[in-house]
C-alpha cells in the first residue's frame, strides 16, 4: 500500500512531461510489475518511457521488452548484484 500511495502522490504533483522513477530493491511481482500495471490502469495519462543507453552499453541487457530495468540476485560483470526493479513513467498531459 505504501508504494502505491507514493506513486499516487508523485503523480499528483508532477507537471506535464515530467518523469517518475519507480525503483524498489525487490524482484517480487507484487512490488514491481503489478504495482505498475495497477498504477497505469488507474492513470491513463501516464506511460512507460524506456530507459535508453548507448547501443553497445551492457546495461541494455537488463531492460526487458516492457521497458522495465530488472535484475535478479546474480553476478553481473564480475560484481554481485541484488535483485531490483526500476521503471520510468512519463506524464502525458
Amino acid at each position: 500500500n505504501l508504494q502505491m500511495q507514493l506513486l499516487n502522490k508523485a503523480s499528483k504533483i508532477l507537471t506535464n512531461k515530467g518523469f517518475i522513477i519507480y525503483m524498489v530493491c525487490s524482484f517480487f511481482e507484487l512490488e514491481t510489475t503489478e504495482q505498475i500495471k495497477i498504477f497505469l490502469k488507474k492513470n491513463k495519462n501516464f506511460s512507460i518511457s524506456k530507459f535508453k543507453f548507448s547501443k553497445n552499453d551492457k546495461l541494455n541487457q537488463l531492460i526487458n521488452n516492457s521497458g522495465f530495468f530488472y535484475t535478479l540476485p546474480s553476478n553481473y560483470n564480475e560484481f554481485f548484484t541484488d535483485g531490483f526493479f526500476a521503471v520510468k513513467l512519463i506524464k502525458n498531459d
